[in-house]
């Protein structure tokens, strides 16, 4: 059901205990109120829309991957909706607002235990990358500002245009 128009999974009627893959990108999706009715759920592709408030998913007991990618997710609580999903294993929350917030991956890495995916890659190696990772620093901007600095010194120096070799003007 990719690409169709539909507002709510209530528009798509009460009961369908026997669905186990469901996917619904790109459909204009607001909320996921209704997905109750989608029992025995095990793969819900959602992405693309744009769902804000996960509440209603911590009703599907049977959940092993949940794509989320590129919707409107921007609060690190709704995390705590999956709480309940006990048996999640992938979870994509790429290009959500919540995926750059500073405390996601630990956040995640709290409420779902179990999960072995993350973003499409590994839990566990997406958490050491993240711990390995440099913290973002200034160290362009540094680098950037003392060079401007250097050529503004140099136009002091009344000698611009600087004659000569690069590497001699960045000394």
């Amino acid at each position: 059901m990719n690409d169709s128009i539909l507002q709510s999974f209530r528009d798509l009627g009460t009961s369908f205990r026997f669905v186990r893959i469901l996917h619904l990108s790109r459909c204009q999706l607001k909320e996921v109120q209704g997905i109750q009715a989608f029992l025995n759920l095990e793969e819900l592709y959602i992405s693309h829309n744009e769902i804000d408030d996960l509440f209603d998913l911590s009703f599907l007991d049977h959940l092993a991957i949940l794509d989320l990618e590129g919707n409107n997710v921007s609060q690190l609580e709704q995390l705590h909706h999956l709480r309940r999903c006990s048996k999640l294993e992938n979870l994509c929350l790429k290009d959500n607002p919540v995926a750059v917030n500073e405390g996601y991956v630990k956040k995640v890495e709290e409420v779902l235990p179990g999960l072995q995916y993350l973003d499409d890659q590994v839990f566990q190696i997406y958490i050491q990358e993240k711990k390995h990772e440099r913290p973002k620093s200034n160290a362009a901007a540094g680098f950037m500002s003392e060079m401007i600095q250097r050529l503004l010194r140099l136009c002091d120096d009344k000698s611009w245009p600087p004659r000569g070799r690069v590497e001699d003007l960045l000394k």
